[in-house]
């Protein structure tokens, strides 16, 4: 599928019920530990941790965990995400499956999500926990957050998003404000792009305009 992006995170044999395995996994995402521990005959779940090696941000990076049996066939794939995965970070998981846990014999993790990196941000401002939804097969929606690193009190600030594809594209751009942008707060903010999030592999935000609030006068 267009702007699918699958990285195997790995292959380990598991045998039990309950099972803990550590391994390797290719060198963007590092398995620290996963286990398979049995809820019923049809269900188990599935708790670990992974490491982001690949040097970027990921506002939300999507995987999938596929169950094999002793013969290598398929028994069942289940999706888990991890938001705001930072560079270098180790994040648990969690997910329960549709499997026995005494028949998964090996598994394999793939990233299955866009990585959606950022490229550039107005300057004395911080993104914080940026995630792209869908919203429809033309429009995505983007909420997170801002940190106001200017040193200035802002009655209005006045941003826009630019999303571009992996290439560096220019796919759709958004605007949005903040008012009342204190310095040192962090404020939410949401918007809209006319985009497919699977398009979506880069991100920039700019600070259109903004006005300061006045300092109070000076008391006698």
């Amino acid at each position: 599928m267009r702007g699918m992006r699958w990285i195997v995170v790995c292959l380990v044999m598991v045998s039990s019920m309950t099972v803990t395995s550590h391994a390797q996994a290719e060198e963007k995402f590092t398995l620290q530990y996963i286990e398979f521990n049995k809820i019923s005959r049809r269900h188990a779940k599935v708790m670990g941790k992974l490491t982001n090696n690949s040097g970027k941000l990921l506002p939300h990076a999507e995987f999938m965990i596929h169950a094999y049996d002793a013969a290598g066939t398929l028994i069942k794939s289940v999706s888990f995400a991890i938001r705001n995965f930072a560079p270098g970070s180790t994040r648990e998981f969690s997910a329960s499956i549709e499997a026995d846990a005494r028949k998964i014999a090996s598994h394999k993790i793939e990233l299955k999500k866009n990585e959606v990196i950022l490229i550039g941000t107005a300057k004395d401002f911080t993104p914080q926990g940026i995630d792209f939804t869908k919203y429809s097969r033309t429009y995505t929606k983007v909420h997170g957050g801002l940190l106001n690193n200017s040193a200035k009190d802002l009655r209005q600030a006045d941003f826009v998003i630019l999303v571009y594809d992996a290439a560096g594209n220019l796919k759709a751009s958004a605007p949005f404000s903040i008012r009342n942008f204190i310095k040192g707060s962090a404020r939410s903010f949401s918007a809209t792009v006319q985009a497919n999030v699977k398009d979506i592999g880069q991100y920039k935000l700019e600070l259109k305009q903004s006005w300061e609030i006045p300092p109070s006068p000076a008391e006698y």
